[in-house]
């Protein structure tokens, strides 16, 4: 690993393993997983070489147990990361944004923003949360927390909520989102962001007339569709899985 990574914090995520997992780094064992189907992730700070010696990253899995009758699949099968942060960062999926309509309104929204920030130093450190929600360029709102101190070792949690009017709903015919950007300043200098996709919408299920999106009625249709793909398994690219 390059010597400029020397001093943050690293984080390795593992975003699918099936079946039973152990996942070793420089010697240690770092984790066990026990689903196909959820995550695992480890902080490997404190066991990198930076001196010249190679890294190792080793993962036991058996391949032979099972979840569920259907197929799983059988060892690495989703992405793999590397996640780089400073001391003070957003914890890993520590962003949460919930559009809220306004009652007695049409089409005037509270965007609730939860945002975990996790502190990997050893003192108490201070830092301002800074949430955005855009429209391509276009600022559709934003919010910026008070200084506020997050304990040592810990996380804490922040909430914001940013009012939007008018924005353009999602819907099956136009699934139009939005981009959610919550920062991390610390000294007035960003020391992490996250991005996500965030779009506003109504739903309503009623037992006598069915479903309604944005207060229209509308058929729901799905299917009985399993993660593996014809002929290629599971462990295949982003493509296929949007084809």
């Amino acid at each position: 690993l390059d010597k400029t990574m020397e001093g943050r914090e690293i984080f390795i995520c593992f975003e699918g393993t099936a079946v039973n997992a152990e996942f070793y780094f420089n010697g240690s064992l770092m984790e066990r997983s026990f689903s196909a189907y959820t995550e695992t992730i480890f902080n490997v700070t404190d066991r990198i070489y930076f001196d010249g010696r190679p890294n190792v990253l080793a993962v036991y899995i058996k391949g032979f147990e099972t979840e569920g009758w259907w197929y799983e699949g059988a060892g690495i099968y989703r992405h793999v990361r590397l996640y780089a942060k400073d001391k003070l960062h957003i914890a890993h999926n520590g962003v949460f944004g919930k559009p809220v309509l306004k009652k007695g309104t049409q089409n005037s929204w509270t965007v609730e923003v939860e945002t975990t920030l996790e502190n990997s130093n050893y003192e108490d450190t201070a830092a301002t949360v800074r949430a955005t929600i855009l429209d391509g360029d276009k600022v559709m709102a934003t919010a910026t927390t008070a200084p506020i101190a997050c304990p040592l070792d810990s996380q804490k949690a922040v909430l914001q909520k940013l009012n939007v009017s008018r924005p353009t709903r999602w819907d099956v015919d136009n699934p139009k989102l939005y981009t959610l950007r919550v920062e991390v300043l610390h000294d007035g200098e960003v020391v992490d962001e996250q991005v996500e996709r965030i779009g506003f919408r109504t739903i309503a299920i009623d037992a006598e007339r069915g479903f309604f999106l944005n207060g229209r009625p509308l058929k729901i249709k799905g299917t009985c569709n399993h993660q593996d793909h014809a002929g290629v398994g599971v462990a295949v690219p982003d493509s296929v899985q949007y084809y």
